[in-house]
């Protein structure tokens, strides 16, 4: 009984179940309603005791007989001034009643015999719309102010009509068929149907008709007493469609819908629970949700107070359960209570997986880790700043390279990372990406390509000093192509520019001294030149120009070694190779000449830069 308890609640005709003892073990709302009392009270009391008229009546003599042969029977009973046909069912403990409503029908026999003495009175004063018909033509022959208000006519109309044409003619309401059903009334208990009848002004609603054979002034008349359930009809049949429809989607729907007790016995699941937690339907439906929880989902459970829900609050939370197969399934669960005479009776709820979410959020915050331990470990220092310009990026080399910690970086603004290379706050190269017009100002740039932007530059406060820097700086976008800020990579080419500028300083110290000695050489006659690391002619005198065939010097000038000494000659000069007493030379028109040479190397900071041929 308790296993079926709520759909038991849900039947409307009153329901009763009592023990051997005549002791009421259970009953429906309905029946409550009825006896005049709550249900809470009502239960435990004896039968007799709630309903004290029905001592010594043929109702108690039905009782009494069921439980003593074991066989189901009916009986009709009387209670508060309503009437019962009781459908009595035995049961191992007792029995149970299911009272169908008869008033309707007794009110109507009543009618009946009334009518003879209080014919006009009986008619007028009746809600429900009476006519009196020919018990073979079914032509009306007497009729209710009820039957004129329903059907728009007056008592003349009505009276030249026969009830089939009060019939919509669509199948199968057709008035041939209704007349046809009316002759079959018996005199010794009316019948009874729900039809389609149209009044004056074309509306077709629903009616419930109960019709009998009656003697009316010595003569056998059928009366037919007509009810407009139109607005009942109507809202079942939304209910039915609504049912429908919750059916479809419960039976269809991908997430778990579930329904269990308040003490979290799983009452009802879809088919999609199935698929969710392995289970079979019949399986849960013997489980308690806390079978299926896990972890911290448990102790969550354990805390729900599911009485105290309030009315139309639902409560989200996310549950991890252990399916059949002992995988752990996520989900994201939301729960309402059900109420019965404004009391919780159960829980309903609806739970979506998650799973692959978690799993894939789980992933992604793996990569995302190992995203920064990589940005984190570059040898480049490394940052980036949002499109508010905060910094979101400050990795260990930027760190090494600027002295402060990412602790105290991250997340500031307003172009406070400036501030560890410059003396003021001011635009930086990364932001020549979002804001290109305000950088140029500050930077020169090397290159631009793929809206990558390279420049180097010098930063007068780094670590205390100026340094020289070698950047670049380009856009960030995320995978969908949403643009996110600027990165910008930073190197220390402080040694490479001092070096570079010792190189290009001594470059023009010995391209002056190189000049004073070709001059001097020229006044000599002597045929020389010179050349770089490279491998280019960088200086030749007069006579080495005339002896190679060419008009003057400055045509030699730039021009590669090996056009004039071919390449393998060219090639063991560069290579610091001096130990050569003899080259073979090329001249302008393509002929070889063989002279002895006299070649010596030119070193710079203990580095060969170059050397010098002298033809003897």
């Amino acid at each position: 009984m308790v296993r079926y308890r709520n759909l038991l609640d849900c039947i409307e005709s009153p329901l009763v179940a009592i023990n051997k003892d005549l002791q009421i073990v259970y009953c429906n709302a309905a029946y409550a309603r009825l006896a005049g009392q709550a249900v809470d009270a009502i239960i435990g009391q004896k039968w007799l005791d709630v309903l004290p008229e029905l001592v010594g009546s043929n109702t108690q003599d039905a009782y009494m007989q069921a439980l003593e042969t074991g066989r189901m029977g009916s009986v009709e009973s009387k209670v508060s001034h309503r009437f019962f046909i009781e459908r009595i069912y035995t049961t191992p403990d007792g029995l149970v009643s299911v009272f169908d409503d008869v008033s309707a029908a007794r009110r109507f026999e009543a009618v009946a015999q009334e009518l003879g003495s209080k014919y006009h009175e009986v008619f007028d004063e009746s809600w429900d719309s009476i006519f009196l018909l020919d018990t073979y033509t079914t032509e009306i022959l007497h009729m209710n102010r009820s039957a004129c208000e329903m059907f728009g006519y007056s008592r003349e109309e009505l009276a030249r009509l026969n009830i089939g044409n009060l019939c919509p003619e669509e199948p199968p309401y057709s008035g041939e068929e209704f007349m046809r059903w009316l002759r079959m009334s018996s005199d010794s208990r009316s019948q009874s149907m729900e039809w389609r009848m149209r009044d004056r002004s074309g509306r077709v609603f629903w009616i419930e008709v109960k019709s009998k054979r009656v003697v009316f002034e010595d003569r056998t008349r059928l009366m037919a007493s007509i009810r407009d359930i139109n607005p009942v009809k109507l809202a079942s049949e939304k209910l039915r469609h609504s049912r429908d429809t919750y059916e479809d989607f419960f039976y269809n729907a991908s997430d778990m819908i579930f329904v269990h007790d308040l003490g979290g016995n799983l009452i009802s699941v879809n088919p999609a629970a199935e698929r969710i937690t392995g289970y079979s339907v019949a399986e849960l439906v013997r489980m308690n949700i806390q079978e299926l929880s896990a972890g911290d989902s448990l102790e969550l459970l354990r805390g729900f107070q599911y009485q105290r829900l309030a009315p139309g609050r639902h409560i989200n939370y996310e549950l991890s359960v252990v399916t059949k197969w002992d995988t752990c399934a996520h989900l994201d669960v939301s729960i309402w209570p059900l109420y019965v005479n404004g009391k919780t009776v159960a829980v309903q709820g609806i739970a979506r997986s998650v799973t692959r979410l978690k799993e894939e959020m789980t992933r992604l915050t793996i990569s995302e880790q190992d995203l920064k331990g990589l940005v984190y470990s570059l040898p480049d220092a490394t940052m980036a700043i949002d499109m508010e310009g905060k910094v979101v990026v400050w990795n260990k080399a930027m760190e090494r390279l600027t002295g402060i910690k990412a602790s105290d970086m991250l997340g500031r603004g307003n172009f406070e990372y400036a501030l560890a290379f410059y003396e003021t706050r001011r635009p930086i190269m990364v932001d020549l990406v979002l804001r290109p017009e305000e950088v140029r100002q500050y930077y020169k740039v090397i290159e631009v390509d793929d809206y990558t932007v390279i420049s180097e530059f010098k930063t007068p406060k780094l670590r205390g000093e100026g340094r020289n820097l070698w950047g670049r700086a380009m856009p960030w976008y995320s995978k969908e192509g949403r643009l996110l800020g600027a990165i910008e990579s930073l190197r220390d080419v402080t040694e490479r520019h001092t070096i570079l500028q010792n190189h290009k300083q001594w470059l023009r110290e010995s391209e002056g001294q190189g000049k004073q000695l070709i001059a001097a050489l020229n006044s000599l006659g002597a045929s020389v030149l010179t050349y770089d690391k490279n491998g280019k002619i960088n200086a030749a005198t007069e006579a080495m120009a005339s002896w190679l065939g060419y008009q003057k010097s400055s045509q030699l000038v730039g021009k590669e070694l090996k056009i004039v000494l071919g390449a393998r000659a060219a090639k063991k000069l560069l290579n610091s190779q001096p130990n050569i007493d003899s080259l073979e030379w090329i001249c302008k028109d393509g002929s070889k000449m063989t002279a002895a040479v006299e070649v010596q190397n030119i070193p710079h900071e203990s580095q060969f830069s170059g050397g010098m041929i002298r033809i003897l």
